[in-house]
């Protein structure tokens, strides 16, 4: 965490910002704020108002994102298992983000738990699992 006052007096300008996004739990975050001076002499305790509210209402119209870790894995299965499987993935809210259907049937998709067990029971080990990549994807909070 930093913050700057720059050429503001000591204390009214970055440091008040910065309590604005600590109160409101903010990570991984950057805040500038431009105030063009228009000839009235705020004050220290007006230039700390002034700055902090900048934040907190910019902070009330944000789109505030959350990031999350997803696993991507991908299955090969035969045409006969499409059925188990794409009724597993609807019941459990799994996107599949990739489909192929080639001699064998292919789906790429994202989880963040492990549930090659759960595919492996549904199935009796007739498909073939393969964990390809961490993926970190912004959530809309």
């Amino acid at each position: 965490m930093r913050s700057n006052d720059d050429g503001e007096p000591s204390q009214t300008a970055g440091h008040p910002m910065l309590d604005v996004l600590m109160h409101n739990e903010m990570q991984d975050i950057l805040a500038v704020v431009v105030r063009y001076f228009g000839g009235i002499k705020l004050g220290t305790g007006g230039l700390v108002r002034a700055y902090s509210s900048s934040i907190s209402q910019a902070l009330k119209v944000a789109t505030l994102t959350t990031v999350t870790t997803l696993q991507e894995y991908q299955i090969h299965f035969s045409y006969d298992l499409i059925g188990k499987i794409d009724h597993y993935f609807r019941t459990q809210n799994i996107e599949v983000i990739e489909q192929q259907y080639e001699e064998d049937v292919v789906y790429h998709f994202l989880v963040q738990e492990d549930i090659s067990k759960d595919l492996m029971e549904l199935t009796n080990g007739k498909i073939k699992i393969q964990y390809i990549q961490d993926i970190e994807t912004e959530c809309v909070i």
